[in-house]
């Protein structure tokens, strides 16, 4: 589990070959691809993923590796994860899902890869947020911007979070030549 939270490929490749129990929890529920998932090591995740652990083991809040990766922001885990076939439509205890992690901490690229992959802009957790009103919440600009060019429907908001998504959209688009290399930054109509 050492070996996984701190991106010692090598090392975890050792313990593979060795016959390692590849998606033992420790006391949260954490394996270790959950654990290299949240701390972004991605050699670590495709080395654990080729083994065979399982992408969508949960942990003490039913969260995913999936999950973790989009919560943190680290989108090349996210994408990596997606593209194994982890559920994207997966629940925590709170209903929240992998893109509404990523939206409601301003992670725009990964939300946005998450959306590209299949998963819902739309979905809601158990408190009926939606990733565009947890976006809109925190004043995260950039994910406002790459949920809307995803697809996530603006008139699920409330009156008082759509004028704020409006804002922060306005500012969005302002700023969208820093994100010109962006797969949305194409697609967003200013």
């Amino acid at each position: 589990m050492r070996a996984a939270w701190r991106g010692h490929a090598a090392v975890v490749r050792e313990l593979v070959t060795a016959g390692a129990a590849l998606d033992q929890p420790d006391q949260q529920g954490f394996t270790a691809l959950a654990a290299a998932a949240c701390a972004g090591h991605i050699a670590v995740v495709a080395k654990l993923a080729q083994a065979g652990a399982a992408l969508d083991s949960t942990d003490s809040q039913q969260w995913t590796a999936l999950m973790w990766a989009a919560d943190k922001g680290h989108t090349q885990t996210v994408q990596l994860l997606a593209s194994l076939g982890a559920r994207l439509d997966a629940r925590g205890s709170a209903g929240e899902t992998a893109i509404l992690l990523a939206a409601r901490n301003g992670h725009a690229e990964a939300a946005l890869a998450l959306a590209l992959a299949g998963a819902d802009p739309d979905s809601r957790d158990a408190a009926g947020v939606c990733p565009l009103m947890a976006a809109a919440a925190s004043g995260h600009s950039s994910a406002v911007l790459a949920l809307v060019a995803a697809g996530a429907t603006l008139s699920l908001l409330p009156p008082q979070l759509l004028q704020r998504a409006m804002q922060l959209l306005g500012h969005g688009c302002k700023a969208l030549n820093s994100w010109a290399t962006a797969p949305f930054a194409q697609q967003a109509a200013c």
